[in-house]
């Protein structure tokens, strides 16, 4: 059994978490199966998985929308699938991507570059913070990385 590896950009701000969500979208080459917690389950369609991030993000309380992907290019690194979620709890904002550890035989090398990668995107989108690691990556412990620091998976 693989584990999953997870990125998660915190905190992210209002106005920049739909576009940080369909950011990683456009980096992929299919969306399978789209989930929205609020209003209607299933989604298909790109417009209405942009709607639904639309009434997470003006919905009172909380919620999730999830995004089953294939083909999610990020930089020079390909993920044949990943996991997208747009997080909503206490009026705050988490973004994150998650797959199996599977898809690669260097976890260590994917991680760095993966690092790379999630700084440009949590500085583009004003994210508080990121970090990345076995899922749940915000256990410390199960990190790669947080922030511009590497976490404690990474110095094994």
């Amino acid at each position: 059994m693989s584990d999953v590896l997870e990125i998660v950009f915190e905190e992210v701000q209002k106005k920049c978490a739909i576009d940080l969500v369909l950011h990683l979208l456009s980096l992929t080459e299919k969306v399978m199966d789209a989930y929205s917690s609020i209003g209607s389950f299933e989604i298909r369609e790109g417009s209405a998985i942009t709607n639904s991030l639309i009434d997470l993000v003006e919905f009172e309380g909380g919620g999730a929308v999830i995004v089953t992907v294939q083909g999610f290019q990020l930089g020079c690194l390909k993920i044949s699938s990943a996991l997208i979620r747009l997080v909503k709890y206490d009026r705050k904002y988490d973004v994150d991507f998650s797959f199996d550890s599977s898809a690669t035989t260097d976890t260590y090398g994917l991680m760095k570059k993966l690092h790379r990668e999630a700084k440009l995107i949590a500085d583009k989108f004003s994210a508080t913070s990121f970090f990345g690691g076995l899922e749940p990556a915000n256990d410390a412990e199960t990190q790669f990385f947080c922030n511009d620091n590497e976490g404690p998976l990474m110095r094994v």
